[in-house]
């Protein structure tokens, strides 16, 4: 069976006209991700910010952040959730140090392209 980190590390879109990847900058990870967490009201004590999810369209901004349990479970693992965060795009984007979202239609071969690297419109 599939495990749902799968799911975690893939966004959902509703109708996926692109698709893509995303990284984000921040001056110190860990601690941007405490912010987040402190300011959505999480105890620090009984877990760990591990990641972010984003979700904004004309008139929202969604920001929901993934938690390792600081307990490891009866099978060795750490459970991760998601939980909604009440921070505004302001607030986020004040943390930010750099954000890339490279995305792209959803070719069904992408062996039939070859990427050239970056260039110049007068240079193609």
């Amino acid at each position: 069976m599939k495990l749902e980190l799968d799911t975690m590390f893939n966004p959902n879109a509703s109708y996926r006209d692109l698709v893509g990847k995303a990284e984000l900058a921040w001056g110190n990870e860990r601690t941007a991700l405490n912010a987040i967490a402190e300011a959505s009201g999480i105890d620090l004590n009984i877990y760990t910010p591990v990641g972010i999810s984003t979700h904004f369209g004309y008139s929202f901004f969604g920001l929901s952040i993934y938690l390792s349990k600081n307990e490891t479970q009866q099978n060795g693992k750490k459970a991760i959730v998601k939980v909604s965060s009440d921070l505004t795009f302001e607030q986020f984007q004040k943390l930010l140090k750099e954000y890339t979202m490279n995305v792209f239609l959803p070719f069904e071969n992408w062996d039939d392209y070859e990427y050239k690297g970056e260039s110049s419109l007068t240079d193609i």
